[in-house]
């Protein structure tokens, strides 16, 4: 996670709280043609779990039984991709935001607990951001956006799966899907890219499905499987008619895999990522500290004549139209839009070079 390239961030969590591992990274220019990005030591800080969920489930600020993290998701909202939601052991869902400062590193601050009545107590395994794919299927509507944080799929060991709404401090249940047995492993799903479906593997080792309505939908409009050993895992691609699964069991099959859609396996057309709207928090800068100015980064400009349109472009400002961001924050907006090609292009060299280097001497590809 970071909408600053220069700096990505793992989190992992478990009955100690949250880990934040930031890994800072610098482009460089690379041998012969192109640029790379090169990555520091990571630094590790730990956030301890808070012992107040603050909701309108209970009392205000009291104190509930030890919890611990069981999920961490990134939000996938454009707007918010510095937020990040945790579910623990005792059915509660937290917003925390990341912040990346390059003067102060990464910080992680708590902005809401998220409780309902038929959630708690009820430890959450796993959580699913669906919101943009009831967008996409029309599931929900803009008004429904505005009055909730986002959509999630949340997993549990009672054998049901639920749709819930985030509304500022309310987990809502939304749909449940019957029908899983789930009670002894923490068994996972996913939603399809339209929205139409939710997927989800059962103890039983049977695939199982439902539709908008949250009915089962039954083989043979669905594959009908059934593995050896609980089914763990599902996904579902975002780009292709595929959806893979796997079961834990020795004698199970290590990955299957489903392919439908065109005859000619046409890709579903790629959605175009809007950049956010709004940067992440910024610290004051001066035109010697830009990112052009840092080592590398200037050097993965083709030629001077680029370069010195790119900083003209980055500090060139119309003060004449009225704006609500800033100078720095649209400095800095121009410059991680200029990282992000730079990015690009070094990918597409990267894979121009590897092609080449994986044909036979006889011209024929490697396989």
């Amino acid at each position: 996670m970071s909408t600053d390239p220069r700096c990505v961030i793992l989190l992992c969590a478990g009955h100690f709280g949250l880990t934040l591992c930031q890994v800072s990274r610098d482009l460089q220019a690379a041998a012969g043609a192109g640029s790379t990005w090169v990555a520091q030591a990571p630094q590790m800080q730990q956030v301890p779990l808070e012992g107040h969920h603050k909701s309108g489930y209970g009392r205000e600020g009291q104190t509930t039984a030890a919890s611990e993290v069981l999920c961490v998701r990134f939000s996938t909202q454009a707007n918010s991709l510095e937020n990040v939601y945790v579910t623990d052991s005792t059915g509660h869902i937290m917003l925390y935001q990341i912040r990346y400062d390059a003067s102060v590193g990464v910080t992680a601050s708590r902005v809401r607990t998220y409780a309902g009545s038929e959630m708690l107590g009820t430890a959450i395994y796993d959580l699913e951001l669906v919101t943009q794919q009831l967008l996409d299927g029309k599931r929900i509507s803009s008004v429904q956006l505005s009055m909730a944080d986002d959509w999630a799929l949340v997993f549990s060991r009672d054998h049901v799966i639920r749709l819930v709404s985030l509304q500022r401090g309310v987990l809502k249940v939304e749909q449940k899907m019957l029908g899983i047995q789930c009670s002894s492993y923490s068994v996972r799903g996913t939603m399809s890219p339209d929205g139409a479906y939710v997927v989800c593997g059962s103890e039983s080792g049977e695939l199982l499905f439902w539709g908008r309505d949250g009915k089962p939908v039954l083989p043979p409009a669905v594959p009908q499987v059934r593995l050896a050993g609980p089914l763990m895992d599902v996904v579902w691609s975002s780009r292709h008619h595929l959806v893979a699964c796997c079961a834990m069991d020795e004698n199970a099959l290590p990955l299957l895999a489903f392919v439908g859609g065109e005859e000619n396996g046409k890709p579903l057309p790629e959605k175009e990522v809007s950049l956010p709207h709004k940067p992440p928090p910024l610290t004051a800068t001066n035109p010697e500290s830009t990112l052009l100015a840092m080592s590398g980064i200037s050097a993965s400009i083709d030629s001077d004549g680029h370069r010195r349109w790119a900083e003209h472009w980055i500090h060139s400002h119309d003060h004449s139209q009225r704006s609500a961001l800033t100078v720095d924050e649209k400095r800095r907006m121009k410059e991680n839009i200029l990282l992000r090609i730079l990015d690009k292009k070094a990918e597409e060299s990267h894979d121009r070079s590897l092609g080449t280097t994986l044909q036979s001497p006889g011209g024929t590809s490697l396989p």
